[in-house]
């Protein structure tokens, strides 16, 4: 049984266990928190990369009460049945933009799915990952000052353990999960890792 689920109810992600899912590609990320209930991950991130924080440094919650999507959407996902991810990122080319980024991490979130569950997805562009025209992941890019100097944060919201039934009653045609789709738990540990490998 997957780390993440115990008796129907989800235990907090486990840190080492990413880590240990990573291997030698661990080198790759900075210092992972994992953290229960907060406002937004991309806030959390933002107070740590405005403190110095290394690049790679990953922010993951068990929920979001003011989790946002592009154009002030909102972003839900029951908590503990996903992986609601912000990473600190200091591109050193002032050419990659937020825009490039969410490709990217649009791109890095369907090859996650695809390798951690052998999904098919698709890229609803800019920023939602799809399957069987279902959202399951998306992105939000966010860049605060002007300078090309400064940090971005990537947000990615991932559904994996969310029963169709757990979704919001207005969300039950559009969204989905890696649970839904494949009939199955997912290790959260294991997801988190390949989307951090991906990324």
């Amino acid at each position: 049984m997957p780390s993440g689920w115990a008796g129907g109810l989800t235990s907090m992600l486990d840190v080492a266990a990413i880590e240990k899912h990573l291997g030698e590609d661990a080198g790759l990320v900075g210092p992972i928190r994992a953290l229960t209930s907060v406002s937004s991950t991309n806030d959390i991130a933002w107070a740590w990369a405005a403190a110095g924080c290394a690049e790679g440094a990953a922010f993951f919650a068990e929920e979001q009460v003011l989790g946002r999507g592009r154009f002030g959407r909102t972003w839900a996902c029951p908590r503990g049945g996903g992986l609601l991810l912000s990473l600190v990122l200091r591109p050193a080319d002032p050419a990659i933009t937020p825009v490039h980024l969410t490709a990217m991490a649009s791109l890095a979130a369907a090859e996650a799915v695809e390798r951690a569950a052998g999904l098919t997805t698709a890229i609803r562009w800019p920023n939602d990952v799809t399957v069987a025209g279902r959202k399951m992941a998306g992105v939000l890019v966010e860049r605060r000052g002007a300078a090309a100097s400064t940090a971005c944060v990537v947000g990615v919201g991932l559904n994996v353990n969310v029963a169709v039934t757990d979704f919001p009653v207005e969300l039950r045609e559009t969204a989905t999960s890696l649970l839904a789709v494949a009939g199955r738990l997912f290790e959260r540990e294991a997801v988190a890792a390949e989307l951090l490998r991906r990324l």
